[in-house]
C-alpha cells in the first residue's frame, strides 16, 4: 500500500480539525521523525471492541461496556475465563514487520 499525502500533509488527509499539530514538520509529518510502534494484547475494554452480550469459548463476557466497575467485574469472573487461556497458545506472536524509508 502506498499513500501520498496532499500539500496539507497527513493532517489534511486525516480530516482533523483544530490547529495542525504537525505544522512545523514536512507534509510527511508526523512520519518525518523517529517514532515507536507498539504491539500488544488487550484484555477487556469498554469501547465496544467486545460487544455486550457476547461469549467467547463458551464464557459470557463478565462486564458491561457502560459499567463504572468493568475492570473489577472482569477480574471477579477470572475463575470462568482464566481456564480458556491456553498458555503459549494465548500469546501474541508477530511473524514479520517491515518498514521502508520513503
Amino acid at each position: 500500500m502506498s499513500v501520498t499525502p496532499p500539500d496539507g500533509g497527513f493532517w489534511q488527509k486525516g480530516g482533523f480539525s483544530g490547529n495542525n499539530l504537525w505544522a512545523s514538520g514536512s507534509k510527511m509529518a508526523p512520519f518525518d521523525l523517529d517514532f515507536y510502534i507498539m504491539f500488544n494484547v488487550a484484555v477487556g475494554g469498554t469501547k465496544g471492541f467486545f460487544p455486550d452480550g457476547n461469549h467467547y469459548d463458551g464464557v459470557n463476557k463478565p462486564w458491561n461496556n457502560n459499567s463504572p466497575r468493568a475492570m473489577e467485574e472482569f477480574w471477579r469472573a477470572h475463575g470462568a475465563w482464566e481456564p480458556t487461556w491456553q498458555g503459549d497458545n494465548s500469546d501474541l506472536i508477530i511473524d514479520y514487520v517491515e518498514f521502508k524509508s520513503l
